[in-house]
């Protein structure tokens, strides 16, 4: 125990240097205790205790505006972009190694520039100096207190990818920069195609998940029209919205309303296909990495980085049974760690901050064979498996593989800057998830969030 506080006390001096604070080294002194039932081993125990691999999943740093409809107080004027610090280089390629493939929806955000020179959604200062402290505190935890990750940056140790957005390969330009100080060479980082995209919930690229997303909308629509939210009407008129209790009533009103579509309430009967459809591939794709590093074929890959979004998370955290009551803020962090008890058997962590996972596991720590199975095991979707589930019957009523008839369904972007002006009345500030679809229109998209709003 001597040694575990030296190493809390050792973790306070180190994060307040580097700019974190001393709420946050409380909070890691916390998480690196080990669990219970390994305390029982003794000290002779823990040290044999090898970290074997670290995922981690996280929102981008704070972002401007990519729209003013909610927020007109705050202005056309945004001047709080520009460089921070000196980043480390990155080199963005696709998965293929092919060079980063064109977003469209990237690059008009980032040519339609506020008064004071800031793009729509570019992370701003502080939003580079978040990334920056958070990449500095993976380099305290996983390199100087566990050693699980070299000083230098080495090839193949760490796995970068990125959703194909520029504030989110900012944001981890600036993660890197704190994990790997002074690197020289540009490290390699990857991203793909909107439509392979699986480290959010891509409407884009399942047919069958943009049709239980539309119908939790409308439900959700047609529920609010029954009466006016105090909430709802104040950002409806546009009223100045400064009173604190207000804007806490606001976020939890909108956290709700996104989480009913994106991770619905068991008593909607969705809860189960839409977590499946949405983010069972990258689910999948992560316990598989998990399975290899407990059995010796992972390679030097010793950590995976996923840079996304507040959709990236907030699924995620409703898959490992936590009721998200408040929105996710700029650089959340959701970190698995896979360890190696002398035993022999494998636990998932979750730490920075603890996530108890006995209502699932019974325990805060659950042996990897039990986390698969028991936790996310019904969710999990290979990418195949993901590719028949997301067809659609001409009939619209089921998924396709329960049929012989399918077709596709093209739907739009999940990150589009503004609502559509015809849409009809219940997409409100707090509650715009969705795009009006008349007919002959595009398809509505019910992915639409107040998140990527302001």
């Amino acid at each position: 125990m001597a040694g575990r506080a030296s190493a809390a006390r050792a973790a306070r001096r180190h994060l307040i240097a580097t700019g974190v604070g001393f709420t946050a080294a409380l909070a890691v002194a916390k998480a690196f205790i080990v669990p219970q039932s390994a305390e029982s081993e003794g000290a002779e125990g823990d040290q044999k205790r090898e970290l074997k691999l670290v995922q981690v999943v996280f929102r981008h740093g704070a972002r401007t505006p990519l729209g003013q409809k909610y927020w007109p107080e705050l202005g056309p004027k945004w001047d709080v972009c520009g460089k921070a610090y000196d980043a480390v280089p990155v080199n963005v390629l696709a998965i293929d190694g092919r060079p980063r493939p064109i977003n469209q929806d990237d690059e008009k955000q980032v040519r339609q520039r506020y008064e004071g020179g800031c793009s729509k959604g570019e992370l701003t200062l502080v939003g580079q100096q978040q990334a920056l402290a958070f990449g500095r505190w993976l380099r305290w935890r996983y390199h100087l207190v566990h050693g699980v990750l070299p000083g230098a940056h080495a090839e193949g140790v760490v796995n970068a990818r990125t959703t194909n957005y520029s504030r989110t390969i900012a944001t981890l330009q600036g993660v890197l920069s704190g994990l790997f100080p002074g690197t020289a060479h540009p490290i390699t980082v990857h991203t793909t195609e909107e439509i392979d995209e699986v480290l959010y919930t891509n409407v884009k690229s399942c047919g069958r998940l943009h049709q239980l997303m539309q119908d939790l909308h409308r439900q959700q629509r047609e529920a609010s029209e029954l009466g006016a939210d105090p909430a709802v009407e104040a950002g409806r008129q546009g009223w100045r919205m400064r009173d604190e209790q207000l804007l806490r009533d606001i976020d939890r009103l909108a956290t709700a309303r996104f989480m009913h579509v994106i991770a619905p309430h068991p008593d909607t009967g969705k809860t189960h296909e839409v977590l499946r459809l949405g983010m069972g591939v990258l689910m999948e794709m992560m316990v598989r990495r998990m399975e290899a590093a407990a059995a010796g074929e992972a390679g030097d890959t010793r950590m995976f980085l996923y840079s996304g979004h507040d959709s990236s998370l907030m699924p995620l955290l409703a898959a490992l049974g936590k009721h998200v009551e408040d929105w996710p803020p700029y650089l959340s962090n959701l970190t698995l760690e896979l360890w190696q008890q002398p035993s022999g058997q494998h636990f998932v962590l979750y730490n920075k901050k603890e996530l108890p996972l006995e209502d699932l596991c019974g325990a805060p720590a659950c042996e990897l064979q039990l986390f698969k199975e028991k936790v996310i095991g019904p969710y999990l979707l290979t990418k195949d498996q993901h590719q028949k589930e997301c067809m659609l019957h001409f009939l619209h009523d089921k998924p396709a593989g329960e049929h012989t008839e399918t077709e596709e369904v093209q739907v739009g972007s999940s990150f589009q800057e503004e609502a559509d002006p015809k849409a009809p009345s219940g997409g409100t500030a707090v509650a715009a998830v969705g795009k009006a679809a008349g007919k002959g229109s595009e398809q509505a998209n019910p992915l639409q969030s107040i998140a990527e709003e302001v």
